[in-house]
């Protein structure tokens, strides 16, 4: 834990006062990106487990496999860095939805960045199951407080 220290001054009639007060900073970490929820009209894991996931934001992109933990289907980039891709994906009435986000540098997140997902179907993977694309604005993440940092930016699609 980090301490960051400031001093007060209180004048009190003629004389001054030094107050020293130490303020704590936890160490919880963030990241950049966005996330979002794309639909799909299959209804079971089977179906949809070896599916390619991409994520791309402005030109830089990056690819995931659907594979099957447990009872759930997960991905994560095929390669290491960033941009890096994480999903998971949950059963409805309607079809399975995939929960992405895809994650970047802290300094590379700039308001107007274009994201795009696409989820390709395991058995052709010309045939997009389920995508969405948008320019985002990004909300500013101080998880410990403005003064310790880290400051990372998030947005939704």
């Amino acid at each position: 834990m980090k301490t960051i220290a400031y001093v007060s001054l209180l004048a009190f009639g003629g004389g001054l006062a030094i107050y020293g007060v130490g303020c704590g900073c936890t160490e919880v970490g963030c990241s950049s990106g966005t996330s979002t929820t794309l639909a799909t009209e299959i209804v079971t894991n089977t179906d949809l487990e070896g599916a390619t996931v991409e994520a791309c934001v402005n030109d830089s992109c990056t690819t995931g496999t659907l594979t099957t933990s447990g009872s759930d289907l997960f991905c994560e980039s095929q390669g290491s860095g960033v941009p890096f891709l994480e999903c998971s994906t949950r059963v409805t009435a309607a079809g399975i939805e995939i929960d992405v986000s895809l994650l970047i540098a802290d300094d590379d997140a700039e308001d107007g960045d274009v994201y795009s997902f696409r989820v390709l179907s395991p058995a052709d993977p010309e045939e997009v199951v389920a995508e969405k694309s948008g320019e985002v604005e990004y909300q500013v993440n101080e998880p410990n407080g403005s003064f310790c940092g880290p400051t990372c930016k998030n947005a939704t699609l």
